[in-house]
């Protein structure tokens, strides 16, 4: 008999949820989504966002999943609170990395930010950090994975690396075409 994948829709809780959106990322780690970003495309609204929600989906209330956005729900580490979409995301040693990705103003960045999000409680109340990084190329709609201690870009034609197990705080890229 062969395996067989099935799709299940998630029963959510009507209050208290995201707002539809585009250009976001959704990272898993353990049980639990983190959804961050993106833009709200409503009614004609064009607006960037820069929250940041999460979801336990071993946790089931009344057959429905609960989403919940967190207090730390801007990336207050980069420049004047910035909303980002067309970003890419990765977890690491229960650390979330963004990066990259489009401002309110559509401009392509080049920053690396990281949330812990060892607990609830560290993802909610931490602040995000912005690292110092080196070689790093702005870039937007790419995509990105993690193997080992390796954050890996691809945007167009390159692939970019950098090594996310780096003590001295100092994130260098590495490009390969």
């Amino acid at each position: 008999r062969q395996n067989v994948l099935v799709w299940k829709k998630i029963n959510i809780a009507e209050e208290d949820k995201p707002t539809k959106r585009r250009q976001h990322t959704i990272t898993l780690h353990d049980s639990k989504l983190f959804l961050f970003g993106g833009q709200n495309f409503l009614d004609g609204n064009n607006e960037k966002l820069n929250d940041l929600w999460y979801m336990d989906l071993n946790a089931e209330s009344d057959k429905y999943h609960q989403w919940e956005k967190l207090k730390n729900n801007d990336v207050t580490a980069t420049d004047n609170n910035v909303q980002k979409y067309a970003h890419s995301a990765v977890v690491h040693n229960n650390t979330l990395y963004i990066y990259g990705g489009k401002n309110a103003n559509d401009d392509p960045l080049n920053d690396l930010c990281r949330l812990n999000i060892q607990t609830i409680n560290n993802a909610r109340n931490n602040p995000w950090t912005k690292l110092d990084t080196r070689g790093a190329v702005a870039m937007a709609h790419h995509s990105a994975d993690i193997s080992g201690n390796i954050m890996y870009l691809f945007d167009k034609k390159t692939l970019y690396d950098v090594d996310l197990n780096n003590n001295n705080n100092n994130y260098t890229f590495s490009s390969h075409s």
